[in-house]
């Protein structure tokens, strides 16, 4: 299935109580912040800055723009 792609991720819930979908319950992987989303507001998740699939820096909630 060569024309076919898929991702795994995970359903988290941000401290004021947004879904947040991220793999990790961190960002240390893509942005190097190791707070966990359970203690995160959505703005403070909303200004980590995460490197896309093309190299370029990407706020969170832009990160659908990166596949």
């Amino acid at each position: 299935y060569s024309d076919h792609y898929g991702i795994e991720t995970d359903v988290h819930l941000s401290r004021d109580g947004y879904f947040i979908l991220n793999h990790d319950d961190n960002f240390s992987r893509v942005a190097g912040d190791e707070r966990k989303i359970a203690d995160m507001t959505l703005d403070e998740i909303q200004k980590i800055v995460l490197l896309g699939k093309d190299g370029k820096k990407k706020r969170h909630r832009q990160c659908h723009k990166c596949f």
